[in-house]
């Protein structure tokens, strides 16, 4: 490795002393060489402090060198930055054009957050039918927001959808299938409530109980954790 020098990629990526030896180190020798699914590998390390310590300016820098040579998971990675304001200012309109591109390329990721800037009115007017549009390319896909995000549509009647509470469990179902916590907490809170689908709270316990444990989503933890309370209050 390091034969082919590309300065451009020499420019952006860290002396690979500095990252520890194994797979990372490897990603990072790669990518000096202008490997774009190397620097890709390395910006979501440092965005994560996986193996090094977290860096996010320097994992957007690392997601833009591999986006502007046209790598589509690089393009909703730091497309999801710039919407969150993370490593750099806040932009959620400079991130559609990433967005478009992504998902252009296949990205279900990228669907999905298109999906949700249209649904919430993120960098553009308020567009349910085309929210749902998104949603439904992204679910094609088996993306497990996308999953969750349709059915959150179906659950409340929007994008031009009739409200239909057991199509939602149904999609709840897929998308706790592939570990989405927020279709787990969807999923309990309908089996409580017993609407959409027949009331089980043994199984919504044990799905409140799986949610109240993960760090993915926080606030998802935080209502598990409160309904926990609650049915064990009840006796249940």
């Amino acid at each position: 490795y390091g034969v082919i020098d590309d300065a451009a990629a020499r420019a952006v990526v860290p002396d690979c002393g500095t990252v520890p030896e194994g797979i990372h180190r490897y990603n990072c020798v790669r990518a000096r060489s202008g490997w774009t699914g190397d620097a890709v590998g390395l910006a979501r390390a440092y965005r994560n402090g996986d193996g090094v310590a977290r860096n996010d300016a320097l994992a957007a820098r690392l997601f833009r060198f591999a986006a502007d040579r046209g790598h589509p998971r690089a393009q909703w990675e730091l497309a999801e930055m710039m919407r969150l304001g993370i490593g750099m200012p806040r932009d959620a309109a400079g991130a559609v054009p990433l967005l478009r591109a992504s998902a252009a390329a296949g990205e279900g990721e990228a669907m999905n957050i298109l999906g949700f800037f249209a649904r919430d009115g993120i960098a553009g007017p308020r567009d349910d039918a085309g929210a749902v549009a998104w949603f439904r390319e992204a679910a094609a896909l088996r993306n497990d927001y996308a999953y969750y995000n349709l059915g959150r549509m179906y659950w409340e009647g929007r994008g031009g959808l009739a409200k239909d509470r057991a199509e939602a469990v149904r999609l709840w179902r897929k998308s706790a299938f592939l570990d989405n916590p927020l279709a787990r907490l969807g999923l309990a809170e309908a089996l409580e409530k017993g609407d959409g689908t027949a009331a089980d709270l043994r199984e919504a316990s044990a799905l409140y109980r799986v949610v109240a444990a993960q760090d993915r989503e926080p606030e998802a933890r935080q209502r598990a954790a409160a309904a926990l309370s609650r049915l064990l209050g009840a006796g249940n």
